[in-house]
């Protein structure tokens, strides 16, 4: 507590001294000069030209204009000035003007035409000025970001927030079912940036991590999105691969109507079955004082895939195979959406609101076929489930500028809340399948050939188990941040700003799971035992589906309840993963839903609450985080910007968890052994330094430098402080409540080169060392004294549940139980990579070649993790005790190098297009290097993605100044995703088929 203290007190001394220098610099400097404010828009159709550099010749004075395209100029010298304002696709603007003493000279409006070749007009398209503004956006930042302005957005066929993301430089792709869900910047996975709506951080969408569902959001609300690669101290600091801010749009004057609707076909399931809309309206009210936008979205998409997963096992030289499923997924996704945006201009400033929802269902039915070779057995699955999610934020902010003092305030509230209440699964099992002959003539076949080998007999395939699961998670968050900003000059040419401030945020979540149903059914004669009781119920209530006394009849003979009964001649595509795989007969949706409503009434507790389903998972608690920062963005002549600072976090989280251990191998209903609440604590405090180095020598050149440090939290589900050890005592699941923020010193250099003829071209570096992250391991144990060890250096739950398990009655395991839980890594994580961007239309071309658009960027990335590994080792030595020699085992750790999860190392994403008059056209190629995904015992059975690519065709044809048509063409090369085993195609670990996709409709504005 008392070094807490300290550190406020040196941040609270830190921000009262540059409070003092600021008002003395004022006091100082303010007199003899004056102030410009003003707008930059476009000549031709008066938008805001966001980013466009003014600067007063031969000073360092310069601002870029906002979001609005508006500037403020703070200390311009009295006298006669030259303002010049430049933005990339536009002629130069020049403007002398005569600045009185004290003077606050308003409504300087610069109209900028595009640019023109000897005294020729060219005509910009809207893709071009979109493009063109995302550049001007990139360059006035201050930080090294890409940006997705809003007219790029559309000119592609991406449907959510991450697909257009995932066309910048440094991004790739995590995919299901063929939709994009999350980015991960740099080879660092989603869970490890932070996701923000208009600078308001949206909470995780999942049980397990930390990372946002994007596949939520529709691109159809959003104004733009910026992705931020190196921190600035007033930015969250938890953020290893980089910041995602999503943007919402201000109201224009005017009153006006956007909006579009589209229809689309399934190759896969070869329908007309996506549906989308689109409609914002805007205004503003009392002489423009009152800004209102309310949006809405809505669409239906058929997710349907098919897929394979494979599992393996290994000897030290040799894989072979364990397990093949086929899987099925029929599913259909809602999205519903909406945002409503308010400002009302105040004297120097504004006030502002704004809600945005969105919300996605997803119906889905899962037939899946499974092939267990080394237990010799065959199951059919089938399950069925409606699940929901949904995330909202809500803000209040007010800014203001009186010149001399900036500050800005705001609150929010935000929420992510899944519901998931009938997941119903039932399975059937063929016990003694006999696949001709599994071994060992199956060691090395490929996969296809080992399907061969099946022999089904569904007459002996009886349903085995049946279950319904429900899952709530919530999280609700409330934020609460200010930032105050002073402008101070000690020259024309060194001058600049100081900025501090501070933020408060407080996090609510609990995650609860239910299971109940029944396993076992095939073992015991239990169908038998229940027949008539089960039967009569459903003949009662279905009496077209069942008939208790023939019903009867078959279990009595059979002893099983054979899947043939279950069967309505459902018949999987014979296209199913490209025609080499064939699914085996399916139940009916209808009668197994049919027994599920009737079993939970049945008498003996046949259905029953699964411990293990029910407690493993269940957490709640609250998270804390305080921060504080201050920095400066100091100007140093015309060419240099230097920005130091520096950021106080600190994080304080409390969670609740359950101890346990499982009665038996169902995990039923029995009241688990030694049910414990546990109750973790976890602080952590960071000092962040950071420095940024803008260097502008030429008009066509800027170079960015950075030194920054940021941290990433851990997983809840990392140490929540949940310990269950199933009923064998063959292993724990332990989180670890003493895990410490993983922290991440990063170097960034950026050079671009901008020109209007040569376009815009960026050359990045990065460098991450990244200490203590957070990774699984498998620890293999084999006696008494290292339990007591582990439980002492790893500290998997808090001293209010210690590892007694292991070392103290109840337990009465097995003698070498295997610990599952995560660690902070001991050796340093490091990535580091390049990117490189060009973008350029060609518009100083003769004739029609001068509608030819081109962008292009690839990033290399490497990394190195050292993976940690337990050998177990034997041998004999003497115990007096025994009188005799006695053989002792012991574990000893040892790693090994790998990547970092989710790192590709090479991404290319290139876009040709093609604009005339009113019709555009765009192709475009997206490429991911393999990707590793986890660790196996060795690197022979580690997993990784298989390289993706694919092509997208977009075209648009403009039928009057409000109306568009267009239409997409996705995933043209019908790829699919896989993923390997030692990243060889031969054992592929899962791959999934989810087909090409056309979509075609109409956009309006007016």
């Amino acid at each position: 507590m008392f070094i807490e203290k300290m550190c406020y007190g040196k941040l609270f001394l830190g921000v009262m001294v540059a409070l003092f220098f600021c008002f003395a610099s004022h006091t100082m400097y303010a007199q003899g000069s004056g102030s410009i404010k003003g707008q930059v828009v476009d000549n031709e159709t008066g938008e805001a030209i966001i980013g466009a550099n003014i600067v007063i010749v031969n000073t360092s004075l310069g601002v870029a204009a906002d979001v609005n395209g508006e500037f403020y100029l703070r200390y311009v010298p009295a006298g006669k000035v030259t303002l010049k304002v430049s933005s990339l696709g536009y002629a130069v603007a020049t403007r002398e003007i005569e600045v009185a003493d004290g003077a606050a000279i308003n409504n300087q409006i610069f109209r900028l035409a595009p640019q023109t070749i000897t005294g020729e007009v060219v005509t910009v398209t809207a893709q071009a000025r979109g493009q063109d503004l995302a550049i001007n956006q990139q360059l006035a930042s201050n930080t090294i970001s890409n940006i997705v302005a809003a007219d790029r957005i559309k000119e592609l066929p991406d449907a959510s927030a991450a697909e257009s993301i995932g066309r910048l430089p440094g991004i790739s792709i995590d995919r299901y079912n063929g939709e994009a869900t999350g980015v991960a910047i740099r080879g660092l996975a989603p869970k490890y940036n932070t996701v923000t709506v208009n600078g308001v951080a949206l909470p995780a969408t999942n049980n397990q991590d930390r990372s946002v569902d994007l596949s939520l959001i529709s691109s159809n609300l959003l104004d733009g999105i910026e992705v931020k690669k190196a921190n600035t101290p007033d930015m969250d600091a938890d953020a290893l691969g980089g910041t995602i801010d999503l943007r919402l749009k201000e109201a224009p004057e005017g009153f006006q109507v956007n909006g579009g609707v589209q229809g689309g076909y399934n190759y896969l399931v070869n329908k007309l079955c996506n549906y989308s809309g689109n409609l914002s309206i805007s205004n503003r009210f009392f002489d423009n004082k009152l800004g209102v936008i309310v949006g809405f979205n809505g669409d239906r998409n058929n997710r349907t895939a098919d897929k394979l997963t494979a599992a393996y096992n290994s000897t030290t030289t040799t894989i072979y195979d364990n397990q093949l499923t086929l899987r099925r997924e029929e599913a259909y996704k809602n999205r519903v959406g909406g945002n409503i945006i308010l400002d009302y201009k105040i004297p120097n400033g504004k006030l502002s609101a704004d809600g945005f929802y969105n919300e996605a269902t997803t119906h889905g039915t899962y037939y899946q076929d499974q092939m267990d070779f080394q237990q010799n057995k065959h199951y059919y699955s089938l399950e069925s489930d409606i699940s929901t999610t949904a995330i909202y934020t809500t803000s209040l902010g007010i800014v203001q500028d009186f010149g001399w003092i900036k500050y800005d305030l705001g609150v929010a509230a935000v929420g992510t809340k899944t519901t998931d209440p009938n997941d119903y699964q039932w399975q059937f099992n063929q016990e003694a399948a006999a696949f001709n002959g599994t071994s060992p003539e199956i060691v090395t076949m490929p996969l296809d050939q080992v399907f061969s080998l099946e022999t089904p007999n569904y007459n002996q395939t009886g349903i085995q188990q049946l279950y319904q699961y429900g899952k709530d998670l919530n999280e609700k968050t409330k934020s609460a941040q200010f930032n105050i900003q002073i402008p101070y000059r000690f020259t024309d040419n060194v001058n600049g700003d100081i900025k501090f401030g501070g933020k408060l945020r407080w996090i609510d979540r609990n995650f609860d799971q239910e299971q109940y149903g029944r396993s076992g059914l095939v073992y015991g004669g239990l169908w038998t035992s229940v027949a008539k009781e089960l039967t009569t119920a459903l003949e009662a209530r279905y009496p077209d589906d069942f008939n208790e006394q023939s019903d009867s009849t078959l279990i009595a003979n059979t002893g099983i309840w054979p899947l043939t009964r279950f069967n309505r001649g459902y018949a999987p595509p014979s296209n199913f993963l490209g025609g080499q795989y064939k699914l085996g007969m399916m139940p009916d949706l209808t009668l197994m839903q049919e027994i599920m409503n009737v079993f939970p009434s049945m008498q003996n507790r046949n259905w029953q609450r699964f411990s293990i389903g029910s407690l493993g998972s269940d957490y709640d608690g609250i998270e804390r985080y305080e921060a504080g920062y201050i920095m400066t963005e100091l100007n140093i002549g015309p060419y240099i910007t230097f920005t130091p600072g520096v950021r106080y976090d600190e994080d304080y989280t409390r969670y609740h968890g359950e101890t346990f251990q499982a009665v038996n191998s169902s995990n039923t209903e029995a009241p688990p052994v030694g049910l414990t609440m546990n109750t973790s604590y976890r602080s952590n405090n960071f000092w962040l330094p950071m420095i940024h180095l803008k260097i502008h020598p030429v008009e066509w050149l800027r170079i960015h430098l950075a030194a920054t440090e940021t941290v990433t939290r851990p997983d809840f589900s990392m140490y929540a402080p949940i310990t269950s050890i199933d009923a064998y005592g063959n292993s724990l699941n332990g989180a670890n409540s003493t895990l410490r923020d993983s922290r991440s010193k990063n170097l960034d250099a950026m050079v671009s080169v901008y020109q209007n003829y040569i376009g815009f071209i960026t050359v990045s570096g990065f460098y991450k060392r990244i200490d203590d992250l957070i990774m699984f391991e498998a620890i293999q144990t084999v006696n008494r004294p290292l339990y007591l060890n582990l439980r002492d250096t790893l500290h998997l739950i808090d001293v209010n549940a210690p590892l007694t398990w292991f070392i103290n009655p109840p337990y009465s395991g097995g003698s070498a139980p295997q610990i599952n839980t995560y660690i902070n890594n001991q050796s340093p994580a490091q990535v580091r990579g390049i990117e490189f961007e060009w973008q350029t239309n060609f518009w100083y071309l003769p004739s029609v070649l001068k509608g030819i658009v081109y962008s292009i960027n690839w990033t290399y990335i490497n990394s190195q993790l050292w993976l940690p590994m337990w050998l177990t080792t034997t041998k004999s030595i003497f115990d007096p005790t025994a009188h005799g020699f006695v053989s002792v085992s012991s574990a000893t750790e040892s790693f090994r190098s790998s990547r970092i999860p989710d790192q590709p190392s090479h991404i290319l994403n290139s876009t040709l297009g093609y604009d005339y008059k009113g019709f555009s056209i765009r192709l475009s190629y997206i490429y991911q290097s393999d990707k590793f995904t986890s660790s196996g015992a060795t690197a022979l059975t580690d997993s990784y993605t298989a390289p993706y690519h694919r092509w997208d065709l977009s075209a648009q044809q403009k039928i009057t100044d409000n109306i568009q048509l267009f239409v997409n063409f996705n995933n043209l090369t019908n790829t699919y995703d896989e993923s390997d085993v030692e990243n060889s195609s031969f054992y592929p670990q899962s791959l999934a088929y989810y087909g090409k996709t056309i979509d075609a409709g109409l956009r309006f504005n007016f």
